[in-house]
């Protein structure tokens, strides 16, 4: 470490500079120095208009007052001229680098100074375009491509995070900055086609553009989704239970109900699992919540499972590697982890369910209706019917919710009905999807009005027969 001790010079006591070093005063005064672990002694001999004259081995020597007070005092004690000090082959190792020197230069810059320069190869990163100067190899300063001030293929999104392009990056960004940048780009939305500015590292972090057009559900979620599915687990999501209330701190300490995020159904238990997203790391500035009371509120949470469910809650957090910390939770004891497409999971997870739901709406079956979407999907009614809608406004499908709530009624008729059979004697003269339908046929087909109740009265056994045709109800048609 590099230091100039000014503790001992004059200051400033009164007026606009009090605090500050007093220069014009400090003519005379000794200062010390510790310079690459070794220790220097120079004089102020002189000031003038910010720029000191100072005497060191017998020879005097000019210096802005800024670069002293920096320690730039390289060439003045005879650390730093104008020859190359490290050879090329040499290693730097330690705990922040690895590198070797390959090569070396001098640059000189706008002011015509000529600086010595050094290509090193990385040991780490693999990077072997890297220059840096004398100075900064001496102060510790590692590879700029492993720290991400210089961008190359080796750290940039391009070949580190292309799925950032799937969610709006550009080609031209994602080849121009680093995963971490705070660089904000513009980015467009690959599904509604919308245009908004982000962090880079924001994009990273969260895997979403945040977009209006989204489902509102977190990276862990859906990458959790996609792992049970493939597992073919039988689960549910948002789960509520009568008895999981707690006491909510932003809430005058109220009891509040809580959602479970996931409850896995196997060999007769209901297995709570929840995925913990960043606010259960720290504070929430939306809602005025700490990580304190959001973790006193999952300590109470798991507490209600473990005494009603009789069940550890199983909890994934999304810091750090989601992939290792399932492999190191219980649901690695559960389940058989083995076969599990990873890139899947990721895949899934970038995913816009909404857009999801609304194509699949597009391409479903006449008779299908929310309900059925609410099975394939795993998403309760509600949720599937606000996707829809969205989609709706979108442009992405035709949602009429009346119309659908009418074509649920019909089903859940038929499905309610019960297909009949009719006979004459022991000949079989028709299969009919209900009583009702028929009562409709019956005296076209067999010249003879037959009631709906008197038809079913014989179905039921309460009667032998009607108006010489006997009846029994077969297996429902759907």
């Amino acid at each position: 470490m590099n230091e100039v001790y000014l503790n001992k010079l004059p200051k400033y006591s009164v007026g606009k500079n009090k605090g500050n070093i007093d220069w014009q005063n400090s003519i005379g005064h000794n200062v010390e120095i510790m310079y690459n672990d070794n220790n220097y002694t120079v004089k102020i001999i002189d000031y003038y208009k910010n720029y000191l004259t100072i005497l060191f081995d017998n020879k005097e020597f000019k210096i802005y007052t800024g670069h002293f007070k920096n320690c730039n005092v390289g060439k003045i004690i005879g650390v730093i001229d104008n020859n190359f000090k490290i050879e090329i082959g040499t290693p730097f190792k330690d705990d922040k680098r690895d590198l070797v020197i390959a090569d070396r230069e001098y640059r000189k810059d706008k002011n015509n100074r000529a600086w010595k320069w050094y290509k090193y190869t990385c040991n780490k990163c693999g990077w072997t375009e890297g220059w840096i100067i004398e100075g900064d190899l001496f102060r510790g300063n590692g590879c700029a491509c492993c720290s991400g001030r210089t961008v190359t293929p080796i750290n940039n999104i391009w070949n580190n995070a292309r799925w950032m392009c799937d969610l709006g990056v550009s080609e031209e960004n994602a080849k121009k900055y680093t995963l971490q940048s705070h660089k904000t780009i513009e980015v467009t939305c690959p599904d509604c086609g919308k245009k908004k500015k982000m962090a880079v590292s924001n994009i990273y972090y969260n895997k979403t553009i945040s977009c209006s057009c989204g489902d509102g559900k977190s990276y862990i979620s859906k990458y959790i989704v996609s792992l049970l599915d493939q597992l073919k687990a039988d689960y549910k999501t948002e789960v509520k239970y009568e008895w999981n209330k707690y006491i909510n701190p932003i809430k005058n300490n109220k009891l509040s109900k809580a959602l479970i995020d996931f409850v896995i159904y196997k060999d007769d238990r209901e297995i709570p699992l929840e995925a913990d997203g960043e606010f259960h790391r720290k504070d929430n500035s939306m809602n005025g919540m700490t990580k304190e009371m959001q973790q006193n509120i999952d300590k109470q949470r798991n507490e209600n499972c473990l005494k009603y469910l009789g069940e550890e809650t199983i909890r994934i957090s999304n810091e750090g590697d989601i992939k290792e910390n399932i492999l190191n939770s219980g649901l690695a004891i559960e389940f058989d982890l083995s076969k599990i497409d990873w890139k899947e999971c990721e895949k899934f997870a970038l995913k816009n369910v909404v857009k999801e739901v609304c194509n699949y709406w597009n391409q479903k079956e006449e008779w299908e209706t929310v309900n059925d979407l609410k099975r394939t999907f795993k998403l309760n009614y509600g949720t599937i019917r606000e996707y829809l809608k969205k989609g709706t406004k979108l442009g992405w499908c035709e949602y009429i919710p009346k119309e659908e709530t009418k074509k649920s009624g019909i089903r859940s008729g038929k499905m309610k009905s019960k297909t009949v059979e009719v006979f004459k004697g022991s000949i079989s003269l028709g299969i009919f999807e209900s009583c009702a339908e028929l009562e409709r046929q019956s005296e076209e087909r067999f010249g003879v009005k037959l009631l709906n109740s008197k038809i079913s009265q014989v179905c039921l056994g309460k009667k032998s027969q009607y108006k010489g045709f006997t009846f029994k109800y077969i297996n429902n048609k759907l």
